[in-house]
């Protein structure tokens, strides 16, 4: 598929604005993070097969740069930003290097409308109907870590509050005695501007304010959103959305007629047999045509959290320096 540079217009305003110091210091001003954009996010159909959606980007280092910046910028989990460039120095990126973001993603279960929270990816999938069809938004989550995890289930938004306080749960009280039992709105407040309760025992959807850990396993439970991703999000979803937090390292999906396979980190340890998994996952789609094993081991194996083609070969071309390009 032939590649060219995209502009800020043609990215959905979506991304950023590169704007150029000297000609050496590129410099990612966020709009928003949610993907796809606009025109990538209608026309799903919930009778159809699981989804391959959106499409992934290159990005070449700026001066300076660190994949904890980008992934803020870019409106990305750091996690996901990581797993897909794994021989990229985190802290110490080469200028020029050229990085995969990854947009692109493999629904997790047959479209259905409200929220769909993956644990093993870290992203949230908002799907709404109108005229008929599905409209999905993907957003980066933190979730719970090991001893605290987000729960596993389905659930409902119980509540809706703009500008929450936060009650220190006394796990962390007992952690460390001076953090305050009670903490009001304002730019202190770890839950951010928005809260959204989705279990009795308050586990809720929620901002924050320290944006670097989206993305990654460093909450008490909750899910925490960018700034921005939140607003967004409380904006769309109403009292009593269906909401459903699920564990799914290995993800497989259908686009023109091809198989795709996309693996993240088994933190959990759950897919004993990665190859049977995927198989199973293709015939619940209807697939009856070869799968190759060889693919999908190296798939499974790099968990880079990239949908791949596991029944035939694409290899995006290349494009030139200092540009972004559309991938598949």
């Amino acid at each position: 598929m032939q590649q060219t540079p995209l502009s800020p217009a043609q990215n959905r305003g979506k991304l950023l604005i590169l704007i150029l110091f000297a000609g050496l210091l590129l410099i990612p001003v966020l709009a928003w993070s949610w993907y796809p954009g606009p025109g990538e996010n209608a026309g799903l159909k919930g009778n159809g097969p699981i989804p391959v959606v959106g499409q992934n980007q290159y990005y070449f280092v700026g001066k300076g740069d660190t994949l904890i910046q980008l992934a803020r910028a870019m409106g990305l989990g750091y996690d996901a930003l990581h797993n897909a460039n794994p021989d990229v120095d985190p802290w110490l990126p080469r200028f020029g290097q050229r990085l995969l973001l990854p947009y692109s993603a493999i629904f997790p279960t047959r479209p259905i409308a409200g929220i769909t929270v993956n644990l093993a990816e870290l992203r949230l999938y908002l799907l709404w109907q109108q005229d008929g069809l599905f409209h999905m938004r993907i957003y980066p989550v933190g979730i719970g870590d090991q001893g605290t995890a987000t729960p596993e289930g389905k659930y409902r938004i119980l509540q809706k509050i703009l500008h929450p306080s936060w009650t220190a749960p006394a796990s962390i009280r007992e952690k460390d005695p001076q953090v305050p039992p009670l903490i009001p709105p304002g730019p202190d407040n770890p839950l951010g501007n928005y809260w959204m309760e989705f279990t009795p025992q308050g586990d809720g959807i929620h901002g924050t304010n320290h944006p670097y850990g989206v993305g990654r396993r460093v909450s008490h439970g909750c899910i925490r959103l960018y700034p921005e991703d939140i607003r967004n999000l409380f904006g769309l979803v109403k009292l009593g959305t269906p909401v459903h937090v699920l564990y799914k390292p290995i993800k497989v999906g259908i686009r023109n007629d091809t198989l795709y396979v996309e693996a993240h980190p088994d933190f959990l340890h759950r897919i004993k047999h990665p190859f049977r998994e995927v198989v199973r996952q293709a015939a619940a789609l209807g697939w009856t045509a070869e799968i190759d094993r060889r693919k999908v081991a190296r798939v499974v194996k790099e968990a880079r959290g990239i949908p791949r083609p596991v029944s035939k070969e694409v290899r995006p071309e290349s494009t030139g320096p200092g540009q972004m390009a559309t991938v598949e």
